[in-house]
């Protein structure tokens, strides 16, 4: 099994983690958390869970050794030192199963996003680059504590068959990708998407992209 890990993905989990941070889409620098799926092996490389077996404070110290390996129903494949995989695998490896077109995943904990979670409401697709996302970005209709099967069978209905984003009900937002770029891509828009409406409902209607005009 251990011949079939590809450090490169380790590597590649690591440099997104310092986007990641930069973007600003983990407030604390240890919200949120990201995942790749090889489509070789079936593999999955997951965010470490920081807990109290190991001494993570956050993000930006984290190292290749602490990237943690699962198969497709979550099986430990490589965690050096006992790590475990996020918390939130449980909602990652739902997507994946849910998704074959997903590669990669963000889990982001972002302001504007966030604040339509809280009140449990769709984004509308109101801005013709974020056309390909699919259809408005839904929400979870209910909330489900971390790691729990409510909270990711909510975030698999939210994405259904087609849509690239989704809404995590009182906690935040999963972008998904053929790659990081893909996601990471969904995800700046998504966020720009999320402030826009809310900036533009203080003036006037928000009205969607023409059905017609939606990829």
């Amino acid at each position: 099994m251990k011949n079939k890990i590809k450090y490169e993905y380790k590597s590649i989990i690591i440099n997104e983690t310092k986007r990641f941070i930069e973007l600003g889409y983990t407030p604390t620098e240890d919200a949120g958390d990201l995942s790749l799926r090889d489509p070789d092996t079936g593999y999955i490389y997951f965010s470490p869970n920081k807990g109290p077996e190991i001494d993570i404070p956050d993000w930006s110290v984290i190292t290749e050794e602490d990237i943690v390996v699962t198969d497709s129903e979550g099986n430990i494949v490589d965690n050096r030192h006992g790590i475990q995989p996020t918390c939130e695998h449980p909602m990652h490896l739902a997507i994946y199963k849910n998704r074959p077109d997903a590669k990669a995943i963000v889990h982001s904990h972002c302001i504007y996003s966030s604040a339509f979670s809280i009140v449990g409401k769709s984004i509308p697709l109101a801005l013709s680059e974020v056309r390909k996302f699919g259809e408005d970005i839904r929400c979870s209709p209910e909330f489900g504590p971390a790691g729990s099967k409510i909270l990711a069978d909510g975030v698999v209905w939210a994405l259904g068959k087609k849509n690239k984003a989704a809404l995590i009900k009182n906690h935040g937002a999963v972008c998904i990708g053929e790659n990081f770029r893909e996601a990471f891509q969904v995800s700046i828009y998504l966020e720009k998407l999320a402030q826009t409406c809310i900036l533009a409902a203080t003036i006037g209607e928000v009205k969607g992209v023409p059905q017609e005009y939606r990829k």
